[in-house]
């Protein structure tokens, strides 16, 4: 009986470890960096300027993510804002918007390998549409705050079926410089 029981302990464990080597990174890559005063690092990003999101996969598996374009990836990227009062502003992209072509899409990426998810806070979609819901003005009047970015995937039937990775993924907090 304890063989039996040693038996199965081993290969949840096993179970356990592989899961574990899947591992999804986020990381925030600004426009520019600088040391200020202090001798912190800080990042610069402006409002109507780009910078990059860089979701690595560190596992020696590859992983499949939703491409951004479709409505399966397009909400994946989440960002929280801190300002120094403390305040945390949540942001997501907007949920009022329509789709002229739209079907499930994934991307590869290898093992040790990354997706690089391009960013502005000021893009427009259509019209006078922004892609980034409710970028509030406090944000926006701000100096400097600190931005940590989340890629989650829900699961689903579709992520399921596409063999989509699912899980929950947050970069490190970054002092940034705000431009505007």
């Amino acid at each position: 009986m304890l063989s039996k029981t040693v038996f199965i302990l081993c290969v949840l464990l096993i179970g356990l470890h592989l899961r574990a080597d899947d591992k999804i990174t986020v990381t925030i890559v600004p426009e520019n960096s600088s040391n200020w005063r202090d001798g912190g690092y800080h990042g610069g990003i402006s409002y109507n300027g780009n910078f990059y999101v860089v979701i690595s996969n560190k596992s020696p598996n590859p992983v499949r993510l939703w491409e951004g374009w479709c409505s399966w990836g397009y909400y994946n990227l989440t960002f929280d804002i801190k300002l120094n009062n403390g305040k945390i502003y949540h942001l997501e992209k907007t949920k009022n918007r329509d789709w002229l072509k739209n079907f499930p899409d994934g991307y590869i990426v290898l093992p040790n390998s990354y997706f690089v998810i391009p960013v502005s806070f000021s893009k427009v979609l259509w019209g006078t549409s922004k892609e980034w819901e409710s970028f509030p003005d406090e944000v926006k009047n701000a100096d400097t705050f600190s931005l940590r970015a989340i890629y989650s995937i829900p699961e689903d039937k579709e992520t399921k079926e596409y063999k989509i990775w699912t899980g929950k993924a947050e970069s490190e907090w970054l002092r940034v410089n705000f431009f505007r």
